[in-house]
């Protein structure tokens, strides 16, 4: 019996060795993937279809920067979707408190390694909001109030919030506006942010808000991507991301018209899925 046990127990152990360098090799060849990811474009700008929601991934070789998280329902979704390309976020931006656009955070948070969560001062009740924050404690994410004209930088990442500067009354004027720099390629991302929010960041900014790609407002709601506001940023591009036969019946076709009278190229996520925008010394690349 002595003999048969020694057996055993040489066989556990061999069993054990082989499950650990099992586990290194598939460690080690995961980073080497996802860092082979991150050379294939000096750049790369992720607007990543997670139904009727925002949530973007802006990746670098030296940072990551996610800008909204998506609704709940969008939560695994997104996580998978991210770790495919890393495993640490250096920022979570949340432009504001709805579901669409945060209820997705939870997860991300529990899951991967996240720095800094950026965020406005207004806050819910809600059951999403919750455990948002219960993640961020848990996690003990450091948390920063986002604040107009402030700039914040995360490697090769540069991100400065344009808005809000005053308490609309409304969640959605409410939402952090923040336009990103990175390898001489600027991107607008404006939440939710209506008319009058748009009115007052044109009033201030002016050509500061020209730029290359826009997330545009409100997912393609006609309450948001004024006239003015559209002449300002200017863009060549612009990304629509809402969920396909959404019950509000975004997009609206003034704004698609109005893209495709300003000659804009646009892309949705309700049509195309995924879409990946890549950089490399300063031009810009799209599927």
């Amino acid at each position: 019996m002595k003999g048969r046990r020694n057996i055993y127990g040489k066989r556990r152990v061999i069993q054990a060795s082989a499950i650990l360098l099992a586990a290194l090799i598939f460690a080690v060849g995961s980073r080497l993937y996802k860092e082979q990811l991150r050379k294939n474009a000096d750049v790369s700008i992720h607007f990543i279809d997670v139904g009727q929601g925002d949530a973007s991934l802006i990746l670098t070789d030296e940072a990551a920067v996610v800008i909204d998280a998506g609704p709940a329902s969008g939560g695994d979704r997104l996580t998978s979707y991210i770790k495919k390309y890393t495993d640490k976020v250096d920022c979570l931006v949340i432009s504001h408190a709805h579901e669409d656009h945060m209820g997705g955070a939870a997860d991300l948070i529990s899951s991967l390694d996240v720095s800094e969560v950026i965020m406005t001062s207004y806050s819910t009740e809600a059951a999403f909001f919750s455990r948002a924050l219960d993640a961020m404690i848990d996690r003990d994410v450091k948390a920063t109030e986002s604040k107009v004209g402030e700039t914040y930088s995360f490697g090769d990442i540069k991100l400065t919030a344009l808005s809000p500067d005053k308490d609309y009354g409304d969640k959605n004027n409410d939402s952090i506006v923040m336009r990103a720099d990175v390898d001489g390629v600027s991107i607008l991302y404006t939440g939710d942010a209506e008319s009058s929010a748009e009115k007052d960041i044109t009033d201030v900014y002016g050509a500061f808000l020209d730029c290359d790609i826009l997330k545009v407002g409100h997912h393609g709601s006609d309450t948001s991507t004024t006239d003015q506001f559209l002449t300002a940023v200017s863009p060549e591009y612009a990304v629509i991301s809402c969920g396909a036969d959404n019950k509000y019946g975004h997009p609206k076709q003034t704004i698609l018209d109005k893209l495709t009278r300003e000659k804009i190229k646009y892309y949705r996520t309700d049509v195309e899925g995924d879409i990946v925008i890549t950089v490399s010394d300063g031009k810009i690349k799209t599927k």
